[in-house]
């Protein structure tokens, strides 16, 4: 940090009571996540309480890795843990809004404050690829865009800075006035309004006013003037704001900025801009119409800062810069490498906020795989290299690195500051020099993180250690499970657990990965189908507890080897596993209604005094199925089912004479019928973003996209079939994409002949004929500008998977769980 803090004056600052010794200690960092904090001696623990989480509980962790100094609103939530430093208030969100508004208003360069209902994070990142070559610029990290997130941005702000890009983020009214108090930018960018974190919204107008709200104080609102919702409301109402509004292909009058389509060649759109007395042709990497947009709100920044003389180089320089834009949004990628390798692909910058993201994502595979870290020169810090590389190596030397690999002229010249941060370190002057070398390295078994700044080009050695896949994958959205958990959540009582099924490969979606992103946010249980599935999970390091719904008296040994729990449905069940004379927790399983498996509750009094004769055999939990708490015409089944289960169970604590944990929710009964939550619910499917109830306003968010790529694009003449048994006849001259994806991937036979579409080009493509083992074809004649090459979308939201679904006559569960293991699965995390 440029500007420095002691203890002492932050609880100046915030009129506080201090809790045991005063301190005169510098703080540099401000930590919210013991699971994350880096620098414990410098960090202060704020001790947040939110609806469902409570800070003070993760003191213990916070202090174990070092930390001594605190902010609380629980006076004695410190009284044991020796030699801390307290700051004792009512409200520790409020307090840490405080602290970082006090520190924006030190400094006076440029704030650009993002805000939107879609491309916050990728315009901030465009505009940090445009601008950091002639300025050194601070911005929020990733997607830091909450009443948390932008505090921590903020706080990242010091003078050597010349500007700042922040985005801010919102879902419900009050929360704007909240962020801007704190950001207080001087430059606003409106991205874009839809229906993205509507619930909390009476309608757009009122959220698009809330959006506004951030953009009060400033000098100058940049917005697309096309976005016809926004520019009433801002042409119609009174605002301190000058607005500079763009329109494109002149389909608003009078805008600040004009721009014109030129058209469109070798997947580029060329682009006449005409602002004041400035007139400029630029060609933007790519076709789709929210990537133009995305770059045109960056081109009009930079069209401003000129003006403003915030910029001096030439409008050549930022031209050939837009042609560098990625039309893929800034996260992390995971992917399966050589030589049983796991790849970290964050080649899109480097900074030392992003290097900590990266590092504490590559920290929480926790694969058992040796971790190698791969970074290049840090650009346009706002540091000195000394005190930067310092702090980098100080960063590191925590991570417990495997290998070490610098790239730049500045890791070579700063080498001796690696030195002892790794078992193997090695330094490049350029990427190439690597390249030739990427033999001599021997990568085996490591988990590989990619972070580098986009000039190094890192993804040519991505590229050479990918494992070489089919090019069909399906991408997994790691931020998307963390958002449906946390929506499943709020919909449960303080003390309510969350048994999350991980069984068919997580629907689709990979078992370990999906184990491991929830035991990192902290579930209760896991549960899996067969005991083969638990034993891979306790191999790849999943410590959380795991039921397993299946089990075959050919497994028992494997259950007490890797500590799992079975499902028992039969008393023979019981009989095998006594034999073993080993403890074992075990979930019982009574039947109220699916007639699948399960004791009967005549059966109670049997079960229960077999195992009180059984010293190793444990309860651990009682619980049944619903049959179909997501169908309202069987609601009073459902009600039967669920106190006859309350029956059962209290039957169960009266013999035992002591409670047990209980549990029969499934994802849509923890909606339509809260009120039987119990001790425990079962999560599946809205884990992975399908609401079955309709009732949670969109809140979820899909966790897989499905893709492809166009093999080859040909011409067919008017009466020539298409594929197997002449099935499709197409009526005219057409073109046709043939489609690197078959049955045998999971794409259902039953999709063809026009039963579904491709997104390609943001357009439909229907499928011609019928679907194949390993390929289909589509219909491109609509779409004159695909080329092969081309990503074809099968599904990527939830509208796209129930079409696909209703296409195949099936369930959106089948379509996720068919789809073929060949299938690459790359994980992402924004």
């Amino acid at each position: 940090m440029g500007t420095h803090y002691t203890f002492n004056k932050i609880a100046q600052l915030l009129d506080a009571i201090i809790i045991g010794q005063t301190s005169t200690k510098t703080i540099e960092h401000l930590s919210i996540d013991s699971r994350k904090v880096v620098f414990p001696e410098s960090a202060i623990f704020f001790a947040l309480k939110g609806t469902n989480q409570d800070g003070h509980q993760y003191i213990n962790a916070a202090y174990k890795k070092g930390v001594r100094h605190f902010i609380i609103s629980e006076p004695n939530a410190l009284e044991t843990f020796p030699q801390t430093h307290g700051i004792l208030v009512e409200d520790t969100v409020k307090a840490l809004h405080t602290i970082t508004r006090s520190h924006r208003l030190k400094f006076d360069y440029p704030i650009v404050g993002i805000t939107g209902s879609n491309a916050k994070t990728i315009i901030k990142e465009w505009l940090y690829q445009l601008l950091s070559e002639e300025l050194s610029v601070v911005r929020s990290p990733k997607s830091y865009n909450s009443q948390v997130g932008v505090p921590l941005s903020v706080w990242q702000m010091n003078e050597n800075h010349q500007i700042a890009l922040l985005e801010a983020g919102i879902s419900e009214v009050g929360e704007m006035q909240k962020i801007a108090k704190i950001i207080q930018p001087t430059i606003g960018i409106f991205t874009n309004i839809g229906s993205a974190h509507s619930a909390g919204f009476k309608d757009i107008t009122q959220k698009i006013r809330e959006k506004l709200t951030l953009f009060e104080n400033c000098s100058t609102l940049i917005y697309r003037k096309d976005h016809k919702a926004i520019n009433e409301i801002i042409e119609s109402e009174t605002y301190n704001f000058k607005p500079i509004a763009w329109s494109l292909d002149k389909a608003s009058p009078s805008p600040e900025i004009e721009y014109t389509t030129l058209g469109s060649i070798s997947q580029k759109t060329q682009i006449k801009a005409k602002y004041k007395n400035t007139e400029i042709i630029i060609s933007l990497p790519f076709q789709d119409a929210a990537s133009i947009e995305n770059a045109l709100h960056c081109l009009s920044l930079i069209l401003y800062l000129r003006e403003q003389k915030r910029i001096n180089n030439s409008l050549d320089f930022y031209s050939e810069k837009l042609l560098e834009l990625r039309a893929m949004s800034m996260r992390l990628e995971q992917k399966e490498g050589v030589n049983n390798c796991m790849l970290i692909d964050d080649t899109y910058n480097a900074d030392i906020e992003a290097l900590k993201i990266a590092l504490d994502f590559q920290t929480q595979q926790n694969r058992h795989l040796k971790n190698t870290l791969i970074l290049t020169d840090i650009l346009q810090s706002g540091q000195s290299d000394e005190h930067l590389y310092k702090s980098v190596s100080g960063l590191l030397a925590q991570k417990k690195l495997y290998r070490f690999i610098g790239i730049g002229k500045k890791m070579e010249k700063h080498q001796k500051l690696f030195e002892t941060i790794a078992t193997k370190q090695t330094f490049y002057a350029t990427t190439q020099e690597l390249l030739s070398k990427i033999g001599e390295e021997n990568f085996e078994d490591e988990c590989i993180l990619f972070k580098g700044a986009r000039s190094f080009q890192l993804e040519k050695i991505v590229n050479v250690l990918s494992q070489k896949l089919h090019r069909t994958i399906l991408e997994i959205h790691l931020n998307a499970f963390a958002n449906n958990l946390q929506t499943y959540k709020n919909q449960l009582k303080p003390n309510t657990k969350i048994m999350a099924m991980v069984k068919a490969f997580s629907y689709g979606a990979g078992t370990f990965e999906v184990a491991n992103i929830l035991q990192y946010h902290k579930v209760d249980y896991l549960s899996v189908a067969y005991t083969d599935e638990g034993v891979a999970l306790r191999k790849a390091g999943i410590t959380l507890p795991i039921m397993v719904l299946n089990v075959d008296e050919g497994t028992y040994d494997a259950l007490f080897r890797c500590n799992l729990e079975p499902e028992i449905y039969a008393i023979h069940q019981l009989k095998s596993l006594s034999y073993f004379k080993q403890k074992i927790s075990i979930h019982l399983n009574f039947d109220t209604g699916m007639n699948r498996l399960g004791f009967h509750e005549n059966q109670i009094e049997e079960v229960l005094v077999f195992i009180e004769n059984n010293e190793y055999l444990s309860i651990q939990s009682v619980f049944s199925h619903l049959v179909a708490s997501d169908a309202k015409e069987h609601h009073d089944f459902t009600l039967q089912q669920l106190e006859q289960f309350k029956k059962i169970t209290k039957k169960i604590e009266t013999h035992l004479k002591r409670p047990i944990l209980k549990h029969i929710l499934n994802t849509a009964g923890i909606v339509n019928y809260a009120d039987y939550q119990m001790d425990l619910v079962r999560l599946g499917l809205g884990l992975y973003g399908v609401d079955v109830t309709n009732q949670l306003n969109n809140q979820l968010q899909l966790v897989s996209s499905f893709k492809s790529y166009i093999a080859q694009i040909r011409k067919v003449k008017a009466g020539e079939s298409i594929g197997y048994n002449r099935s499709g006849i197409v009526q005219k001259d057409s073109t046709i994409a043939t489609v690197s994806i078959g049955y045998g991937d999971g794409l259902m036979r039953l999709a063809g002949q026009g039963g579904f579409a491709f997104k390609i080009q943001g357009k439909f493509a229907p499928i011609i004929g019928n679907v194949c083992m390993d390929m289909c074809m589509v219909d491109v004649t609509k779409i004159p500008q695909a080329q092969e090459g081309d990503e074809a979308i099968i599904f990527d939201d939830l509208a796209s998977l129930n079409h696909l679904a209703k296409a195949c006559k099936t369930i959106s569960y089948e379509i996720l769980t068919a789809i073929s293991e060949r299938v690459k699965r790359v994980y992402y995390q924004d």
